[in-house]
């Protein structure tokens, strides 16, 4: 609701296994104009020492839970905790999928203090940066009305990653 009171399209990285309790939340985001990307079907905490079949498997099954609900064939990949390896490149490149990391952390995983998330953001946000932001926190609505206008306020544009 409040991307689209600012009128602002984002970029989503889902998780598979959290597609299917959430599918009317992924078909809106289709519908609203943001673009939807891959997070791996399990965001496994060992995932960056897993094989490239394994590997693989888990990422196609996101893949399909993904084309499942939005028919969309995507080839944005966002690994989990923003670790690539020799094995992530391997499978990235045989589905043909283009990973995206960011240059913003914004610590909202770390923090509740919506000021210091704020300040973090504002301080490093610089043209072409992209924002990790993580849209199941419960600040995150009230963040987005300050952070928003406050990127406006210093000329930024927002768009997604394709674009």
């Amino acid at each position: 609701d409040t991307l689209k009171k600012h009128d602002i399209k984002a970029t989503f990285f889902v998780i598979g296994k959290n597609i299917e309790a959430n599918e009317p939340v992924l078909k809106r985001m289709q519908q609203e104009g943001h673009a939807i990307g891959s997070h791996s079907y399990s965001h496994h905490f060992w995932i960056d020492v897993w094989g490239a079949k394994k590997l693989e498997a888990d990422i196609q099954q996101s893949l399909d839970c993904i084309k499942k609900v939005t028919r969309l064939d995507t080839y944005l990949f966002r690994p989990p905790y923003g670790v690539t390896t020799p094995n992530f490149a391997y499978v990235l490149k045989k589905l043909n999928l283009t990973s995206i990391g960011w240059n913003v952390r914004s610590y909202d995983t770390s923090t509740t203090d919506i000021n210091k998330i704020l300040e973090r953001v504002l301080r490093q946000t610089k043209n072409g940066s992209v924002i990790l932001l993580h849209d199941r926190l419960s600040l995150m609505p009230e963040l987005l009305d300050q952070l928003i206008p406050a990127l406006k306020q210093r000329n930024f544009e927002f768009v997604t990653i394709p674009s």
